[in-house]
């Protein structure tokens, strides 16, 4: 399972740490195994149309010899035996977990088939066309007892009736009644027959349904319960405790079937000593996941957080370089005695987050010795350019309303790593949540919010093709979605290391901003000069 490089790697430095896997350059050996394994199974991943996250392990073994393992995410079909194995190989055909789930598929076949049966539809049907026909019947009962009351309260009007006329007619109308209520019990009997062998029905299958949730909860667990997790100190740890540890009550699914994960595990478990570490993209983007194939990611938020955290005690790790980053200026562009506006860097967060303090909201509480001062929209941690800051609140409430109200006009530009088909245009593509990393959005069009950017081509810089924006929206991550999604202009900013290649920096800069003055009601036309575009 340990592979030697194809070249002659005895010149190369190796690395003084190992690798921060949610931010980092991939050492060069890193990149060139990675070379190595795409070159084997590229061509496999584009036939079957799909593509694969995938990863390496720079190690050291107890002959001080020096290579690399491999590791995939998820399922795959590795026949060469070339990966790593997964921690648990839970599709073991009869093992507990595939036994287990069968019977939670043949519940699930069960419910399909009752809820899509025939008896179930002609149930409903039945009940719909009985009620109809129930309703009608009476409405017709009712009118013909009507008119015949009618004809009788005509005939009393006349005075000639005698005493058994009258209890003859009385007689009529009791009976009418009766025959009212007779066939109103009589259509409810039936549909209350039809309904009940429907309800039947619906109570069988919730029975199932509640006893497949047990089953899944129980199987999950179970499954949880088997990854042992393993660190560089010799500890050990299954993965549901490390999720509890932090409060959570179950493990998101697919946890410890990453990449990182299972080269650790491995490493560890054949005392290979790890060095660097690198995840990246093989194959096609079949999912729509923004992806690209050689491109390096960082190790998923959801899943590999809690588990890398664990997992990498006893390493000498480096040190996040977002941390030690050092952003010492915060240019103002605009001040007055209500609102700041300033030219954010890239990398300077617009407010405090989980990991740093360090802020534009932070620096100018600190600058103005107010607690009060608060951004009135954000930018991306990684997006440069102007940001807006309401000195009080009651100005913060006002800006709040234009931008709600979508008076407030901002534009953008950005480098693009390649020209896009079309000059210029709009881009309408709804955004929603990544379930699998929280750090990334995703194009959903049946469940995302609505985003429209307008776009256009405006010349060329460094090589790379100079592109505005005008978004009417302002979802999170917009102009990054729709620049690198295929049905945008596909083809990913500049130094983005989400949606694309990571850089010495991202590209993006809100240069301009239109608005009223939150107080003065002036219009306020701001602009960053060009040569401060992507300082």
């Amino acid at each position: 399972m340990l592979h030697k490089f194809m070249h002659n790697i005895n010149e190369c430095e190796l690395p003084k740490q190992f690798t921060f896997p949610f931010c980092y350059e991939p050492h060069p050996l890193i990149v060139e195994a990675a070379h190595e394994v795409s070159s084997l199974y590229s061509k496999q991943l584009h036939t079957l149309g799909e593509g694969k996250m995938m990863g390496v392990l720079l190690v050291r073994d107890t002959q001080q010899n020096i290579g690399y393992v491999a590791a995939y995410s998820g399922e795959f079909a590795d026949n060469n035996n070339f990966f790593v194995p997964p921690i648990v190989d839970y599709l073991i055909p009869d093992g507990y977990f595939k036994t287990h789930e069968a019977e939670i598929s043949q519940l699930n076949a069960a419910i399909y088939n009752i809820e899509n049966s025939s008896l179930m539809s002609e149930l409903k049907d039945d009940i719909s066309s009985l009620k109809a026909q129930k309703d009608k019947s009476l409405a017709e009962a009712k009118a013909q007892y009507k008119l015949n009351k009618a004809l009788r309260d005509e005939l009393r009007s006349k005075g000639s009736l005698t005493p058994d006329d009258e209890q003859r007619m009385i007689r009529e109308s009791q009976h009418e009644k009766a025959e009212i209520h007779r066939l109103d019990m009589k259509l409810k009997g039936e549909i209350g027959l039809l309904e009940q062998r429907l309800s039947d029905m619906n109570t069988q299958v919730e029975t199932m349904k509640e006893e497949r949730r047990v089953k899944s909860d129980s199987l999950q667990r179970w499954l949880f319960q088997q990854y042992v997790l393993l660190n560089a100190r010799g500890e050990q740890r299954r993965v549901d405790v490390i999720f509890s540890d932090r409060g959570l009550n179950m493990p998101p699914s697919g946890a410890g079937d990453c990449c990182a994960p299972r080269l650790l595990q491995y490493a560890y478990q054949h005392c290979l000593q790890p060095l660097a570490m690198g995840e990246f993209w093989v194959g096609p983007d079949s999912k729509g996941s923004l992806r690209c194939e050689g491109n390096f990611y960082p190790s998923c938020q959801k899943r590999c957080v809690p588990i890398l955290s664990f997992m990498l005690q006893g390493l000498d790790v480096e040190e996040n370089p977002l941390k030690r980053a050092v952003i010492s200026d915060l240019p103002v562009v605009y001040e007055d005695k209500w609102i700041v506006v300033v030219n954010k860097p890239g990398g300077l967060q617009s407010v405090p987050g989980l990991t740093t303090t360090d802020s534009v909201a932070t620096r100018l509480s600190a600058r103005y010795a107010s607690n009060d001062i608060t951004p009135a929209h954000r930018l991306d941690q990684f997006t440069s350019g102007l940001l807006i800051v309401a000195k009080n609140r009651d100005v913060l409430a006002l800006l709040h309303r234009q931008f709600e109200n979508r008076e407030v006009k901002k534009r953008y530009v950005a480098l693009l790593e390649h020209y896009p088909s079309s000059k210029a245009g709009v881009i309408d593509l709804p955004i929603g949540y990544d379930l699998d990393d929280s750090r990334r959005r995703t194009v959903d069009k049946a469940g995302g919010r609505p985003a429209v950017t307008h776009f256009s081509i405006i010349g060329e810089m460094n090589e790379h093709p100079l592109v505005e924006y005008l978004p009417e929206t302002g979802r999170t991550h917009q102009l990054r979605i729709h620049s690198a999604h295929p049905e945008g202009l596909a083809t990913p900013i500049v130094g983005d290391s989400l949606y694309g290649k990571k850089g010495d920096k991202m590209y993006l800069c809100s240069c301009g901003i239109k608005l009223k003055h939150p107080v003065t009601s002036e219009l306020l036309d701001i602009e960053i000069p060009k040569d401060d575009w992507f300082r």
